[in-house]
């Protein structure tokens, strides 16, 4: 493997390594197991003496640095409302994302975004969506005239 045509040489954080062309393992085949985090970046690998593990990071009890993402969240979870006029899938993909890095339950941590949220817009995400809709001139639902499925009344 020493002509180069079988190996190449790739740049990692230890230094430069001569890997093989052919060979290698697929990424997801590789940690096919593994419980994988909603953001990759969080990602921590275990070395263990079976190969390396990828895992969530272990939760940890609300904090500071908590609070700071749910009102980053807060903000912008506002600036979609502002900007596309809706939030719900919004708000539950933040609330999963800050679930997954604490211990409280979910309902908590969608609590404590809406609270984040009230602090910045003065209202509940569906009231500003409400509020920001009339002052566009669009209706939703039984304000179209029709009943709460959004079919026609009978």
């Amino acid at each position: 493997m020493a002509d180069g045509e079988d190996e190449r040489i790739v740049n990692t954080r230890d230094g430069m390594e001569r890997i093989p062309r052919k060979e290698g393992v697929p990424f997801k085949d590789y940690f096919r197991n593994a419980e994988w985090p909603r953001d990759p970046s969080r990602a921590v690998v275990h070395a263990t003496p079976s190969g390396p593990v990828l895992a969530k990071p272990d939760p940890v009890p609300w904090n500071a640095a908590h609070d700071e993402a749910a009102q980053d969240y807060a903000k912008r979870l506002k600036w979609v409302i502002d900007k596309r006029g809706y939030y719900g899938k919004t708000l539950q993909r933040y609330t999963s994302e800050l679930r997954d890095m604490t211990t409280e339950a979910e309902d908590q941590v969608r609590t404590r975004i809406v609270a984040a949220f009230v602090d910045i817009a003065g209202m509940e995400p569906k009231a500003y969506r409400e509020q920001r809709d009339a002052e566009r001139g669009r209706m939703r639902g039984a304000e179209q005239g029709r009943g709460p499925d959004f079919g026609p009344e009978m």
